[in-house]
C-alpha cells in the first residue's frame, strides 16, 4: 500500500543511488560512457527505498537510521555486483574466459575490488549519510502522515 513514508524513502534512496553512481564514475573511467547509468542507479535506489526502507519504519529513530543504512548497503551491493556482472559479460563476449566458473569468479573478484576501492576512500561517507537520511526522512513522514 502506498504511504508517505515509502514515497519519501524512495525519493531519498534514489538520491543516494545518484550519489553512488557519480562516485562510481569517478572510480572507473569506463562508466563515463555507460548509457542510463545514473538513471538505473536512481531507479534501483527508489525500488529499494520503497520496498525495504519505507516498509520497515515506524519503530523509532534509531531503528529507522539502521534501516536506512541497510537499504544503502543493499543498494551499494546490487550496484557494484551488477557492474561486475556487466564487466564479466563484456569480457566473456571477447572470449576472455575458458569456463563459466572462471567467469563467475572473475565477476566476484571485480565486485570485491570495486567495493574495497570505495570503502578505502571517503567515497562511502556520502552514501552512508544519504542512507541514514532516507531512513530518518521516512520515519519523519511516518510520524507526520499516518
Amino acid at each position: 500500500m502506498p504511504t508517505a513514508s515509502r514515497l519519501i524513502a524512495a525519493l531519498l534512496m534514489a538520491g543516494t543511488g545518484i550519489i553512488l553512481a557519480l562516485e562510481l564514475r569517478e572510480l572507473r573511467d569506463s562508466l563515463r560512457f555507460y548509457p542510463f547509468f545514473i538513471e538505473f542507479n536512481a531507479l534501483l535506489g527508489a525500488v529499494i527505498g520503497w520496498k525495504l526502507v519505507g516498509a520497515r519504519v515506524g519503530h523509532g529513530w534509531a531503528r529507522a537510521a539502521a534501516t536506512g543504512i541497510s537499504g544503502g548497503f543493499v543498494t551499494l551491493i546490487l550496484v557494484v555486483f551488477g557492474l561486475a556482472f556487466r564487466e564479466m559479460l563484456n569480457r566473456s563476449f571477447r572470449k576472455f574466459y575458458d569456463h563459466a566458473l572462471e567467469a563467475i569468479l572473475a565477476a566476484v573478484k571485480i565486485g570485491i575490488t570495486d567495493l574495497l576501492a570505495i570503502s578505502a576512500t571517503a567515497m562511502i561517507l556520502p552514501v552512508i549519510m544519504g542512507a541514514v537520511l532516507s531512513g530518518l526522512g521516512a520515519e519523519a513522514a511516518e510520524r507526520r502522515w499516518r
